[in-house]
């Protein structure tokens, strides 16, 4: 009998939900965003600069979250973990000390 546990796939409506609620973080952090650096560049350069504004605010979002190793708010709500193939560990860039291929001199 095999002793690892098999993912659970979620259904659709928990990924939906999933999504809808990081696009609500997202587009909250973004109007955040935005008007800071629209009081900060004034309404000219602001408009000149708002897609980079937006790109970042979103990748900010994403890298405190997904590239971190941990969930994003809209996959806590509805409680649904990523998982890396059949290893059953979330997704990560750390690099851990076990994992690590230095040596040390």
């Amino acid at each position: 009998m095999d002793a690892r546990k098999k993912p659970i796939t979620p259904k659709a409506a928990a990924v939906l939900r999933s999504v809808q609620k990081d696009e609500q973080y997202s587009s909250w952090m973004k109007n955040e965003t935005n008007l800071i650096f629209q009081k900060i560049l004034g309404p000219r350069l602001w408009i000149q600069w708002k897609q980079q504004i937006d790109f970042v605010s979103d990748f900010i979002y994403y890298s405190a979250t997904t590239l971190n190793g941990v969930q994003t708010l809209g996959e806590e709500y509805v409680r649904i973990v990523q998982i890396e193939g059949d290893q059953l560990r979330v997704p990560s860039f750390r690099v851990s000390n076990n994992d690590s291929n230095w040596s040390h001199c």
